[in-house]
């Protein structure tokens, strides 16, 4: 079994092998541990092993030692030796010389060790003395060491802070054999008795009173700086000698553990630990946690010396412990299942003297009160029994009850108990002086002043008279099951619940405190106060401290404490403070240690960023970091080292430049994208328990580079840019300005050649001296009447076509009056009658909808005059349509005249020539109507029945878009 307070480390937690050879913390304050399968480094939360694949010489290393620029070295069973660098190992140049001089490990090794200018001592049996190899050649080649011993007899050389060596050697081979050391001047020589060639354990180790310890089989021999020697006999066989950092010897001994000695005395008597194991070396932390190296059986570790530990394994009773009484000297009084009880006595050499006896009649019932009164020792088993010191019943039986549990007034003078069913008061004799009976089975009991406090199943009681009143009800929370109270000074009464955490009952007010506030658990089994006004939870996860309690607000500071500070267990079932030492039961035992040991801790952890992920690259370090913009992920890991606290460690950490504030974590790992460009620092501390940060943080400088189009020349650059876009954008406008104007002007004035031409078209000479001509014919023959009517309506039709032609649009309703009187005219003159058939969509707005000026003019004008007046063969006739079609002005103008074909034979002899409808359609063109599918002018013949020509069709479709009134 394992001894009361120490926790293994084997190879289910990562531990490679079980022979472990030697242990180092470094000088960042990780733990190196050799073994036989490989070397380990321990941050105190996870185990990372390095073996031949890592560059490790040979799995199998023995020794471990650091130079002065922090590398790890190692030498193996081989004889070859290798360093730590760059997260793996690397072999010597004179490794092969090595391994030929221990023969491949057939000789022993004893000396290895690393001298201020970071040179290698080697040295062992059979192998001709010691042996040097030099950084300055980088370690090629063995150089023999002078020592004071000649011979194959040389087995260790060691040296001292200020580099000074030391040796030991034998004349193995000379009658009788000894030991010879060379220290302080001094050559000391030692008889041993050596009788074989294998097998023999030969330690030194140099001590800080400058003393020198040699060992030999089961002997430890300490020389003095005068070479007077004095020696000391153990056990078992001594394969390890250690002195830790207070000062301690312990001398590590095969299958009899090892054996301390305080302050590094060994005439002092010694305290063995590990019993039954095979120590190999012992290391203690710089947070006083122990380490022991076992061979065959794992690591061990211990939370430190002045931690107390019972358990079976030291002898306390099998039996569950049930009642624990704290009484003075440093003793306390254990009631047990089975009718037992147990007296602890601790001694100042931290030795344990116990007394276990068995009392009562009735040994199934367990013992639930144990605890001493008025100066007599009592326990309850069957009945109240009073003790002597020797756990002796002193022959008198002081009630005939079975007391579950008790309290003491106030005044010293009384003593309250109950059971299951009734309550009973005891005077200093232990007599019974007043019994009633219990309503309810009851748990705990507290006086607060001189009121009873009662806790039971269903919530808290007080005790009037002899008369329980039931509290659940009147303060909220309290009605659930209450396992222990405690009162303090300021009249505030703490009470531990079986599921709901902690409650403070402050004069008529409740507090609570429960996991969500820090508290280890809401299952609270014990609960007591210190010197301090501390308030100590024993929960089954362990023990929390209430501390800094503020009435006003009803908050306080919780600290937590569990078996990796040192707990025996984390179920802690009673736990009490007297003198300053808490003593804490459970079912593996009892554990004891200084309340400020746990309260207060002091040690810096050391941190180290350990991986750095920079966009797609990652890193195992380095202080300082270049991130490209454009891919500027960073992922920095980093670890603080507390080798027996690890899991209690927190992280602070700020980036200057982005935030002022610190930000705390438990986290282990930071990831930042997005970072703006800029230059930057990241500071990270770790924080212990008890918030004590990093003596020096862990600092990493990182910058993300500014983009292109974030610099000073980029933004110069796009003001001249920008600025030369819009000085030849503006160029380029005033440009299109310019020849959209001189187009303006050019159109505007072919638009005024276009109507002063269609004016000419239209009112040809031919059309006015005709029309002149039949006014003189009028007026020769007399006919005053209808020479004055033309003359009348050509004017009016010269007018009307002088105002329109100053606008480029004219309403319809003009447009056909204007046409109309055309018409009209040329009736008047035309040689027979002309049927005139004009059709109007009524839904059409022919005074909002302008259309381009005389322009069915020019086509009518076509209609008579090459169609209708060469027609002999039927009468003449002319039809306008002018209708909506959806969103389209559709003008028709058909007449049954002689066709195109006919009229452009007739056209050709004539001198004239006709340009109306080619204006027309230019004028179309420069006003935007001659858009394909918007505005189009058709021009077709219209054929009979028979095939043969019957007239001409022309066919105007303008958009009703663009025909909006201006």
């Amino acid at each position: 079994s394992i001894p009361g307070g120490f926790k293994r480390v084997l190879i289910q937690e990562g531990l490679p092998s079980s022979e472990v050879y030697d242990l180092h913390e470094d000088s960042k304050g990780y733990l190196w541990i050799a073994t036989d399968a490989g070397i380990c480094r321990y941050n105190g939360l996870s185990l990372t092993t390095f073996t031949t694949r890592n560059g490790l010489p040979d799995n199998t290393v023995f020794h471990i030692r650091e130079d002065s620029r922090g590398r790890i070295w190692v030498q193996t069973f081989s004889g070859a030796v290798g360093y730590f660098e760059n997260n793996r190992f690397n072999g010597i140049p004179a490794n092969d010389s090595l391994i030929e001089l221990y023969g491949n490990g057939q000789r022993t090794i004893y000396t290895f060790f690393i001298d201020k200018n970071d040179c290698v001592i080697v040295g062992g049996l059979y192998i001709g003395g010691c042996y040097r190899i030099q950084p300055n050649d980088g370690y090629k080649v063995l150089q023999h060491v002078a020592t004071p011993f000649n011979g194959t007899g040389t087995r260790e050389l060691w040296t001292d802070k200020n580099g000074q060596l030391y040796a030991c050697g034998t004349n193995l081979f000379q009658s009788p054999t000894s030991a010879r050391i060379s220290h302080n001047g001094h050559l000391t020589s030692i008889p041993i008795d050596y009788n074989v060639r294998v097998g023999i354990n030969m330690r030194t180790l140099l001590t800080a009173n400058n003393r020198i310890l040699f060992s030999f089989k089961n002997f430890v021999y300490e020389i003095d700086p005068d070479g007077n020697v004095t020696t000391f006999e153990f056990p078992g066989t001594i394969i390890g000698l250690d002195q830790t950092r207070g000062g301690d010897i312990w001398v590590n001994q095969l299958l009899e553990g090892t054996t301390r000695f305080a302050g590094g005395d060994l005439n002092n008597k010694g305290i063995n630990y590990l019993k039954g194991y095979s120590v190999s070396a012992v290391l203690q932390d710089p947070e006083r946690g122990l380490w022991f190296a076992t061979v065959g059986k794992g690591m061990m570790f211990l939370a430190g010396l002045d931690f107390g530990y019972l358990t079976t394994s030291e002898g306390l009773p099998e039996y569950p412990i049930s009642g624990m009484s704290l009484l003075n000297g440093n003793s306390v009084l254990l009631g047990h299942n089975f009718s037992t009880v147990c007296l602890i006595r601790v001694n100042k050499d931290g030795s344990v003297r116990q007394a276990v006896k068995s009392i009562g009649r009735t040994p199934e019932i367990a013992i639930e009160v144990a605890s001493e009164f008025k100066g007599k020792l009592f326990a309850n088993s069957d009945y109240t029994y009073g003790l002597d010191s020797m756990l002796q019943p002193n022959g008198k039986v002081y009630t005939q009850r079975h007391i579950k549990g008790f309290a003491r007034h106030p005044s010293g003078d009384t003593l309250f108990g109950f059971s299951h069913s009734y309550f009973i008061w005891l005077d200093s004799s232990l007599r019974e002086v007043k019994y009633s009976q219990s309503p309810v089975r009851f748990i705990s009991a507290c006086y607060l002043g001189n009121d009873l406090y009662l806790g039971g199943m269903n919530g808290l009681w007080q005790l009037r008279d002899t008369f329980p009143e039931y509290l659940g009800k009147t303060y909220p929370g309290l009605d659930t099951r209450i396992d222990d109270m405690v009162a303090d000074l300021c009249g505030c009464l703490w009470i531990a619940t079986r599921g709901d955490g902690v409650f403070v009952l402050d004069h008529g007010q409740t507090h609570h405190f429960v996991t969500d506030d820090g508290l280890s658990s809401n299952t609270c089994r014990s609960i007591t106060l210190d010197s301090k006004g501390n308030v100590w939870v024993g929960t089954n996860k362990g023990v929390s401290v209430i501390s800094n309690f503020n009435p006003l607000t009803g908050t306080a500071s919780i600290s937590r404490y569990t078996t990796a500070n040192g707990l025996l267990s984390n179920e802690v079932t009673m736990l009490d403070v007297k003198d300053d030492v808490l003593w804490m039961a459970g079912p593996e035992g009892l554990c004891w240690v200084p309340a400020n040991r746990l309260l207060v801790n002091m040690t810096a952890p050391p941190i180290y960023i350990t991986e750095i992920i920079a966009g797609n690259d990652t890193l195992s370090g380095g202080d300082s970091i270049y991130l490209d913009y454009s891919n500027n992920r960073l992922v920095v890991m980093y670890e603080g080292v507390s080798l027996p606290n690890a899991s209690t460690l927190r992280y602070r950490y700020r980036i200057s430049d982005s935030q002022r504030e610190w930000i705390t974590t438990d986290s282990r790992e930071l990831s930042l994208t997005n970072i703006d460009p800029g230059q930057y620092t990241l500071t990270i501390y770790a924080l212990n328990a008890n918030g004590i940060p990093s003596k020096q943080p862990a600092v990493l400088f990182f910058t993300v580079s500014t983009p292109f189009y974030l610099t000073y020349w980029f933004y110069g650059l796009v003001v001249i840019s920008i600025a030369a876009i819009v000085y030849f954008a503006v160029r380029a406008r005033i440009s299109v300005v310019r020849r959209k104007t001189a187009e303006r002007s050019t159109a505007e004035r072919r638009m005024l050649e276009l109507r002063l031409s269609a004016l000419r078209a239209q009112m040809n000479p031919h059309f006015i001296f005709n029309a002149i001509n039949s006014i003189q014919h009028y007026v020769l023959h007399n006919d005053s009447e209808k020479a004055y009517t033309y003359l009348a309506r050509f004017s009016k039709l010269i007018r009307l076509v002088l105002e329109q032609s100053q606008s480029n649009t004219v309403p319809l309703k003009h447009e056909i009056e204007l046409l109309q009187l055309y018409m009209e005219l040329e009736q008047l003159r035309f040689s027979k009658p002309v049927k005139i058939n004009l059709e109007i969509d009524p839904e059409l707005d022919q005074s909002g909808l302008r259309i381009p000026g005389m322009l069915m003019q020019p086509y009518v004008e076509n209609a008579f005059w090459h169609g209708l007046q060469p027609l002999t063969q039927r009468s003449p006739e002319l039809n306008i349509q002018i209708h909506k079609v959806k969103d389209s002005l559709r003008i028709t103008i058909t007449d049954n005249g002689i066709g195109r074909r006919e009229a452009a034979k007739l056209a050709s002899t004539t001198k004239g020539r006709s340009f109306g409808m080619v204006i027309t359609n230019e004028r179309l063109r420069l006003t935007g109507r001659a858009g394909p599918m918007i505005d189009r002018v058709t021009v077709e013949d219209v054929f009979d029945e028979s095939g043969a020509i019957a007239g001409t069709k022309v066919e105007l479709i303008l958009s009703l878009i663009n025909l909006q009134d201006e």
